[in-house]
């Protein structure tokens, strides 16, 4: 599987993501061109974009600069850094599924998506899981 997706993907860690994404259920756009950027995973359709920053290719400056624009184009944008990526891929793809396609999500998805705040809550991770309950509070 990881030779098909380097094919699509622009990083390792984007696959990583990639995989979470086709789990759940949601098949991003990849490498989606808007103005003169390329967005990892969009959902132009509800305007959502989704950025994997590996150490490597990122600065605050250009990244900052980027949700700027994207911004005004009228874009969402979320961001989740690498270590938080190879540690945590699947809290970031719940979170992005329940917050934005609630509504969408059938009930398997929904419970896989939930899955990951019990997982949270059962390895002790108190930070990420009041984190994350945070987040979907808004959504839900």
């Amino acid at each position: 599987m990881r030779q098909i997706l380097n094919n699509k993907t622009g990083s390792p860690l984007e696959d990583l993501m990639l995989e979470e994404f086709l789990e759940i259920g949601l098949s991003p756009k990849l490498q989606y061109p808007v103005d003169i950027f390329f967005i990892d995973f969009a959902f132009p359709d509800k305007k959502l974009a989704i950025e994997a920053d590996g150490f490597k290719y990122h600065s605050p400056k250009k990244d900052n600069y980027k949700n700027k624009r994207l911004a005004e184009l009228g874009w969402k944008v979320e961001r989740f850094a690498g270590w938080f990526l190879h540690k945590y891929k699947y809290v970031a793809v719940s979170q992005i599924a329940l917050k934005y396609f609630m509504e969408e999500l059938s009930d398997k998805q929904k419970k896989l998506a939930m899955g990951s705040i019990a997982n949270c809550l059962a390895r002790n991770d108190k930070k990420l899981a009041e984190r994350y309950i945070k987040s979907l509070s808004k959504t839900l």
